[in-house]
């Protein structure tokens, strides 16, 4: 694993020979040295360990800008690669009043190591796996899931003086209980592998099998809903870039064009941003053009405050920015990778998980949503799945388990009919593999929403 000693001895050299070429150059360096063990049927069937250096070279003259990027240590795959962002730039149109890359201040050091980090072995994870194994078979289910730690190293320098370092762990468990048609879903994240509520997890999702039954269909309508935080942070994630992307905003493409200072949600709704809280988050202080990320509030008591930007994107816009220096600089793999929030906290209210149960006489429990797509961008229209633990709600209590349902719903009316927001939540984090190890994930409460329509 390179550390970020390691790293600078990497960054620097390449910033003294781009120095020689007189272009300016960012260097970003994502090292990670990670474990995936995937289990089905109660079965461990993978183990993927993946050690690797991501370097992304993004060099800039005036307003133009290149960028390329490569993996590994080799420093004669890094020269080619500078030699390369060079020529590329020669070529590059630059654009009007931009500047291509931003000037450092005082340099950002961070580490969230956690201390039992290190120890965890193939052996420590396959016994934990066992005993979600056990707890499963106690309620006549097999176990399928993922146990996922690893270690994170991003560096980020440049020739404006840009100087920006994380070391930091984390780890995720998921994991399903099916038994015939039912099925139970719950996760747990955090910095340190060892302090995971993994028995917590696994007896939560078991305890959704235990409900057994026939599967009944939900009749398509509107219904009182509970969702639990797994189904909240998809919604918030839809949030954080159909609503709340700065580029998206600037494509005329976002269902919260133009409403700024507008009441878009319920007053129970507020949602913010903080990459440095590791409460609830897996923190990452700075954004991928290692500037400073201040915390920011996105929606405030159901008032939209406005979009996320970067350098680039705030050149575009009308309004005023929310949040400044939230660039994702090339890295995230979806949509051109656009500036957004990525450690969104909806904050938590003052109900327990049974009192948002309580009072509901006919209505669905939730506890995932799944394939969750936007289908209308302009009018915020999203269409998704419930997943592993759908219940009727009958006279205040959950009760039969439902198959799988289709929602189809515009995210500002579902949000509007929030009546209750419990007063604990949990980290959600996605467990991608083969992408750059950047550090995501979002906190949720579970909600009570008053109509959501199930199409089918």
């Amino acid at each position: 694993m390179i550390g970020a000693g390691q790293a600078w001895q990497v960054v620097d050299r390449l910033l003294a020979r781009a120095a020689r070429t007189g272009v300016d150059l960012q260097v970003t360096l994502v090292g990670e040295d990670g474990n995936l063990t995937r289990f089905a049927g109660s079965e461990i069937h993978q183990n993927i360990s993946q050690r690797d250096l991501y370097v992304i070279l993004r060099a800039a003259r005036g307003g133009a800008v290149a960028q390329v990027s490569v993996h590994g240590t080799d420093p004669a795959v890094h020269d080619r690669a500078l030699d390369r962002a060079v020529a590329l730039l020669a070529k590059a149109r630059p654009i009007p009043g931009f500047d291509a890359l931003p000037t450092g201040s005082a340099p950002e050091e961070h580490s969230f190591v956690a201390p039992g980090a290190g120890r965890v072995t193939l052996a420590h994870k396959a016994a934990v796996v066992k005993n979600a194994h056990r707890i499963a078979a106690e309620a006549g289910a097999l176990a399928y899931g993922v146990f996922v730690t690893g270690r994170t190293t991003i560096a980020i320098g440049s020739t404006r003086g840009v100087r920006s370092s994380l070391e930091a762990t984390d780890a995720t468990f998921e994991t399903v209980c099916a038994q015939a048609e039912a099925s139970g879903y719950a996760s747990t994240s955090g910095l340190d592998p060892l302090r995971l509520d993994v028995e917590g997890a696994a007896r939560e999702a078991a305890e959704k099998v235990a409900r057994r039954g026939p599967l009944d269909c939900l009749p398509a309508g509107e219904y009182e809903v509970v969702l639990e935080p797994h189904a909240v942070a998809e919604i918030l994630g839809q949030f954080a870039y159909y609503g709340a992307s700065g580029r998206v905003h600037n494509d005329r493409m976002s269902f919260l064009l133009g409403r700024e200072g507008q009441r878009v949600f319920s007053e129970r709704v507020t949602i913010r941003d903080d990459g440095a809280d590791a409460s609830r988050s897996l923190p990452l202080p700075f954004d991928l053009e290692g500037l400073p990320r201040k915390a920011a509030t996105f929606v405030d008591r159901g008032v939209f405050l406005g979009a996320a930007h970067d350098r680039a994107s705030v050149l575009r816009t009308s309004a005023p920015p929310c949040a400044l220096s939230r660039s994702t600089a090339g890295i995230l793999g979806f949509f051109g990778s656009p500036p957004m929030p990525l450690h969104l906290s909806l904050e938590p209210g003052a109900c327990s998980a049974a009192e948002l149960v309580r009072g509901i006489e006919r209505g669905v429990y939730v506890t995932r949503l799944w394939y969750v797509r936007m289908q209308d961008r302009i009018e915020g229209v999203s269409t998704g799945l419930t997943r592993d633990g759908t219940f009727a709600i009958e006279n205040g209590e959950i009760g039969r388990p439902l198959r799988s349902a289709r929602f189809t719903q515009g995210l500002s009316e579902l949000l509007t009919r929030v009546t209750a927001v419990s007063s604990d939540g949990l980290l959600h984090v996605p467990t991608t593999w083969f992408e750059p190890r950047v550090r995501i994930g979002s906190w949720a409460p579970a909600l009570r929403i008053a109509g959501m329509r199930f199409t089918s």
